[in-house]
């Protein structure tokens, strides 16, 4: 990864509200599967984790990448992470 785009994740983590996003997730009771403990909304810091790992990955892929809600990825010199509760898509293909 070059310089300039661990700079661009470094904003992204220090300037997206990670915060809201778990107490959406609580609120609704968004659970995501762990490895080797019951289902359970995760904490900051693993949502944090999660996030950092999808935009290095979305990075190394020149795209982008999704799990748990959130999506990463690249577009046009653009480095972007979302986080969708809702989303619904019509792609002509798929009839």
């Amino acid at each position: 990864m070059g310089e300039p785009k661990q700079k661009e994740i470094n904003y992204i983590m220090d300037h997206f509200n990670f915060s809201k996003v778990q107490k959406v997730m609580d609120f609704v009771g968004w659970k995501w599967a762990m490895f080797d403990e019951p289902s359970r909304t995760p904490d900051e810091s693993e949502l944090r984790e999660c996030a950092r790992d999808l935009l290095n990955r979305a990075d190394e892929s020149g795209g982008w990448i999704s799990t748990g809600g959130f999506t990463a990825g690249y577009d046009d010199g653009r480095v972007y992470l979302n986080f969708t509760l809702v989303k619904e898509e019509f792609w002509r293909g798929y009839e």
